[in-house]
Parts: C-alpha cells; structure tokens; sequence
C-alpha cells in the first residue's frame, strides 16, 4: 500500500481502556443502586463513546437518569483515565517504527477530545500530528466528517490515507469516507466478528501493519 498518512482509532486499537471504562461505569452504577457490569459487558457496548456506553448500560426504566448518569461518569472517569490502561503490546514499538519511516499519524475517535488527548500525551508523547476526538459541531464515527477533518489539516488525499480501527465503527467509518482500512484483532471485537463486519484486512499483531505498507 502507498500511503503517507496513517489514522488509528484509540480505545481498543493503541490502548486497552476496558477495565478504566468498566470501574467509571459500575461506579455510575452503583450510584443508582444498579447491577454491575462484567468487563465482557461493558466491552460489547463500546464504540459509539460514552454517552452510548451509559445508555446501553441503564435499563429501560432508568434510560430518563441518562444525563445524569454521563456526567457521574465523565467526572470519575477523569480522575482514572489511567489507573490500569495501557498500550496493548507492540503497539508502542509499532508507531515508533512508523514514525522513524515518515509515516505521518493521527488518531481519529469517540473519545471526549480532553481524555484523548491526555492519554496520548501520557503513552505516545510527540507522536501523533493530529488527535481528533469528540467535540462539538462534529459528527461521531461512523460518520466521515473526523476523517475529513484530519484529511484538511494534514493538507492530505483521502487516497494517501490508511484507516485503522478494531470495530465494525471504524471500519464503517473508513468506507464512508473512501478511505483503504485495516482492521485489528486484538481490541474489542474478535476476527469472527470482523470478519461479518465486512472486513477485508486482519491483522493479529500491531506488527504486522508493516507488512501491508511494503
């Protein structure tokens, strides 16, 4: 593949964020004296940010308490954004590489812009060009409005542009916007179900991204 911008998606692609999730969300949980969730569960209901994290978390008869609910959670999760995630093996090793290839890289997520940003500074400092999270007046994924945000500020064309994503989201996201995707087995979703996603592109390891850009 010929390509000179490289966009990752964050949570389930460079860091493994689920068990910080899992705490921020039984600790919204618990505030309303509702069941808890298992790691599993709170890793199904990923994808969409944490607004949909919460309402796919509350039951029916408590979907009214959803504001409520995503500030109690925003509020702890902001104190633990880091307390057990970190980058998923060969990761770290996988951009730094990139990087000494002149690679220009960027993320592109769900996440809350502030969250996002304070976890790449905190694993991948001076790595990444562009970092776009959620923020307002601007379309979550799958939509392709961050992609062609990230694809105006790096002054690049969607076909020197490879996506890649661990979620039918971000897979999704890159064929809206035309943009090649690879997709990673590692993250939130198995192969089986990447595979009835659509996906063309697996990977097993962060690695081996290497071998598609020759």
């Amino acid at each position: 593949m010929n390509k000179k911008v490289i966009f990752f998606d964050m949570d389930g692609t460079l860091v493994d964020t689920v068990d910080d999730l899992t705490a921020a969300l039984n600790y919204t949980l618990q505030k309303f004296d509702l069941p808890l969730k298992t790691r599993e569960e709170v890793q199904s209901y990923l994808g969409n940010g944490i607004f949909a994290l919460v309402e796919l978390a509350l039951p029916s008869n408590k979907k009214g308490k959803k504001s409520e609910a995503t500030t109690i959670f925003k509020e702890y999760y902001t104190d633990h954004l880091a307390d057990f995630t970190q980058p998923y093996a060969g990761i770290t090793e996988l951009v730094t590489t990139l990087q000494k290839m002149n690679y220009r890289l960027a993320v592109i997520s769900n996440k809350i812009q502030l969250p996002l940003e304070t976890l790449i500074n905190k694993f991948f400092p001076n790595v990444f060009e562009v970092v776009i999270g959620q923020r307002a007046n601007l379309k979550q994924k799958p939509a392709p409005d961050s992609i062609y945000l990230a694809l105006k500020m790096m002054n690049v064309e969607k076909t020197d542009a490879l996506y890649v994503g661990d979620s039918d989201i971000d897979l999704y996201t890159a064929n809206n916007a035309e943009v090649d995707c690879i997709s990673c087995s590692w993250g939130f979703k198995t192969k089986k179900q990447l595979i009835s996603y659509g996906a063309k592109h697996i990977i097993d390891k962060p690695l081996e991204l290497l071998d598609y850009l020759k």
